[in-house]
């Protein structure tokens, strides 16, 4: 099936986090939304009929993932990934910040140490600081605008209370995609301070040619043991509301803690089951015209930026729909660069402070919207620098 981006979807009066609740998260109504990481496209054919043909039973109690909801898993795993994993390894949440809680729950006590690589993902700080653990931020390299692991200060981060390094890949917000060495530097270094491993990868089927995402845990006996991996289909599919992710966890010691903090939880949804298995089994089409078309968005929003907002620095993402764009050259401090944005732009934007040290001056773009809408984009805030 061909699908066709470009075409609009009215998502007002849906209850949308991302276009219905502007004026709650940013004091006002009739901002063009930009910010959290859902996408603007239809869900894959495949995933709106197995829905439809479950919602024909008009029993919805609760549920299970099937057997063949697992091998969907498996099978996505080996395809993508060439990583083989068993069944039991399989542990189903809510969301992967819910599996990233109930891990912390499971092998952390308060005044733990965590080790985070800043920019980070917003979610981790307010998760963290619930469990009372302490962060030692390691802030990534930036070189001409590319953001780079730096060996050493990861290294020197390490102290004897160390107990995990919640890692994010493809990481979010910069767009890197690790390689695999830097991967296995990670791994490397986690080995000789045996320390756990919370990696976050459900940015991992959108990444952009030539580069190609490894899971960590796939490095070898010994990271695979001390590693539990964090995915969705969410992301890629468009299901975030349907509130079903699950984690690998092949380490039974760490599997059986996971699943003991667990208990009394729900983990997963009736329909969110339906749609991962659909997604896997028949939304590769989608997948690759996704790719393909989130590509284009990332080199018009290039090229328009270039044209028309010269003073932003965007470094193409190698992964995910987010753009990371350096805004420090309008020479305006975070508060009036959020009024700016806001006030004459128009623009509901991911402010970078939120993503911690070295967020100051960004903004987070996302991208996964029709063209027209990243056109708009610019020339909104194109017009309104020319006033400013």
């Amino acid at each position: 099936m061909k699908y066709d981006f470009d075409i609009p979807v009215d998502r007002h009066g849906t209850a949308s986090t991302k276009w219905d609740n502007l004026a709650n998260r940013y004091g006002r109504a009739g901002l063009l939304p930009m910010w959290v990481a859902d996408m603007d496209f239809t869900c894959p054919s495949p995933v709106v009929e197995a829905i439809r043909h479950r919602a024909e039973h008009p029993i919805y109690g609760y549920s299970f993932p099937t057997d063949s909801c697992y091998e969907a898993i498996q099978h996505k795993l080996e395809r993508d990934f060439h990583w083989q994993v068993e069944k039991e390894w399989i542990v189903f949440s809510n969301g992967v910040v819910d599996g990233l809680d109930v891990a912390l729950q499971s092998l952390l006590q308060p005044g733990d140490h965590v080790l985070l690589q800043e920019p980070a993902f917003f979610d981790f700080f307010p998760l963290l600081q619930h469990h009372g653990v302490v962060i030692d931020s390691i802030p990534l390299a930036e070189d001409n605008g590319t953001w780079r692991m730096d060996a050493q200060a990861l290294e020197k981060a390490y102290t004897p209370r160390t107990k995990a390094l919640l890692f994010c890949s493809p990481h979010n917000p910069t767009g890197r995609v690790w390689t695999p060495e830097e991967l296995a530097m990670v791994a490397e270094s986690a080995r000789r301070h045996n320390c756990i491993i919370l990696s976050d990868e459900i940015h991992c089927d959108i990444v952009f040619s030539p580069h190609r995402h490894t899971v960590l845990a796939s490095l070898g006996p010994d990271i695979r043991e001390r590693t539990l991996t964090f995915m969705s289909a969410s992301k890629t599919f468009n299901t975030a509301g349907l509130c079903t992710a699950y984690a690998v966890i092949p380490n039974k010691t760490l599997r059986d803690s996971f699943l003991a903090a667990q208990t009394g939880r729900e983990t997963g949804t009736l329909f969110g089951y339906v749609a991962l298995e659909a997604a896997y089994e028949h939304g590769g089409s989608y997948q690759r015209q996704l790719i393909d078309y989130l590509a284009g968005n990332v080199d018009t929003f290039l090229q328009l930026c270039r044209e028309h907002l010269p003073a932003w620095n965007v470094v193409r993402p190698e992964g995910s729909y987010l753009a990371w764009v350096d805004m420090r050259n309008m020479g305006l401090s975070p508060d009036d660069l959020n009024r700016f944005l806001m006030q004459q732009g128009h623009l509901a934007l991911k402010d970078g402070r939120a993503f911690g040290a070295g967020g100051e001056g960004f903004q987070r773009f996302n991208l996964a919207c029709p063209r027209d809408t990243i056109r708009q984009a610019v020339h909104q805030a194109a017009a309104a620098l020319k006033n400013l």
